[in-house]
């Protein structure tokens, strides 16, 4: 690479390069080609001192120092590389993206040459989403997030109560006021049976001695004879006469019962006195006898 003078060198154009155009390397060693701020990370090197007719043609790149033949330049400002045309500067920072500073204006016409790299500015988007067992990983995204960014936290309803232990597959979390819905729950065996002293599920015998239990109760008012009687008729009979009677009366007596059967019975008062007072009787029929 030939040197001319303190800030110039020569150098072979990798294809028809324009006078006072920013140039880089290319990919062919030992060529340059106009320069783009397009995030490749390819620094400025220079300008062409001259036109390159053609590709293979050898141009004079100057590299520092305050170089003529510019047009339309504003004094004191600062110039850039342009991202949109290739082998341009301009007038505007760049807000985003790579941004490469190629020199000051002193004049309208000349360019304090000097060249600043700036690593592109890193675009910023939203964070990701936070999620149950997410495994740590550094990430690939070639964006940043600002300094009061802020996670998603997905939150979703609980589900009900299950029969068993289980870690669950849902992305959501749920709130510390969540709630479960207790569900039908149909295991026997999800809490004990209850006993004399502490509540629980219903054993599945006491339940056969629930259902058994049978129940029927009424007034006696129509007493004749002597001794005083009533014949109680059910309106549905029990299924046998395993069933007990008792009677409650107002009045005085020596009370029984008898011609007992599946469908009713008879209150003997066992007096031949008119009786003043009412008369209750219950029947309560129990699934097993012990």
């Amino acid at each position: 690479m030939p040197l001319l003078g303190q800030s110039e060198f020569l150098v072979v154009a990798d294809a028809v390069l324009g006078a006072r155009k920013a140039v880089r390397y290319s990919a062919t060693a030992g060529r340059v080609e106009l320069a783009l701020a397009d995030g490749s990370r390819k620094r400025v090197v220079g300008f062409t001192a001259y036109a390159a007719a053609a590709a293979g043609d050898e141009v004079v790149i100057r590299s520092n120092d305050v170089m003529g033949g510019f047009a339309g330049l504003t004094p004191g400002a600062a110039y850039y590389l342009s991202q949109a045309t290739a082998g341009e500067i301009i007038a505007t920072k760049p807000a985003t993206g790579e941004v490469q500073l190629v020199g000051v204006a002193k004049s309208a016409t000349e360019l304090d040459v000097e060249f600043d790299f700036s690593d592109p500015d890193f675009s910023a988007s939203a964070p990701t989403t936070i999620q149950p067992d997410d495994a740590a990983a550094a990430g690939t995204s070639a964006s940043a997030a600002r300094l009061d960014h802020k996670h998603a936290i997905v939150a979703a309803a609980p589900v009900s109560i299950g029969t068993a232990n289980a870690e669950g597959t849902s992305t959501s979390f749920a709130r510390a006021d969540h709630a479960h819905d207790h569900g039908a729950q149909t295991a026997g065996t999800l809490h004990a049976a209850a006993t004399t002293s502490v509540a629980g599920f219903m054993a599945a015998t006491d339940k056969t001695k629930l259902d058994g239990v049978q129940y029927k109760a009424g007034i006696a008012n129509s007493f004749t004879g002597n001794p005083k009687k009533a014949t109680i008729t059910f309106s549905a009979a029990f299924a046998d006469t395993s069933y007990v009677i008792n009677i409650v009366g107002v009045d005085v007596r020596s009370w029984t019962y008898e011609g007992k059967t599946a469908g009713g019975f008879t209150i003997n008062s066992n007096s031949n006195t008119a009786l003043l007072g009412e008369v209750s009787w219950e029947c309560t029929k129990v699934g097993e006898v012990g």
